[in-house]
């Protein structure tokens, strides 16, 4: 997941990507669903976008073929 932000400002936006690679390190073209691990902190949309809403620590996954990365 890049990039990898430290922290976001309460009230701000980033966009994340994930790249999905085959366990022999190429790229695949596969879709990946987001989620926050509390989303009265932060949400995430269906296209990466983390918004910050309360002051916190918050985990963003992307998940693809049952397999997640943060």
């Amino acid at each position: 997941i890049t990039p990898t932000p430290d922290y976001i400002t309460v009230g701000t936006s980033v966009r994340l990507t994930a790249q999905v690679r085959a366990a022999d390190g190429d790229d695949l073209d596969r879709p990946v669903a987001w989620s926050s691990d509390n989303v009265a902190l932060a949400t995430v949309s269906d296209d990466g976008v983390v918004t910050a809403l309360a002051p916190g620590v918050v985990a963003i996954r992307a998940t693809s073929e049952g397999r997640t990365g943060r």
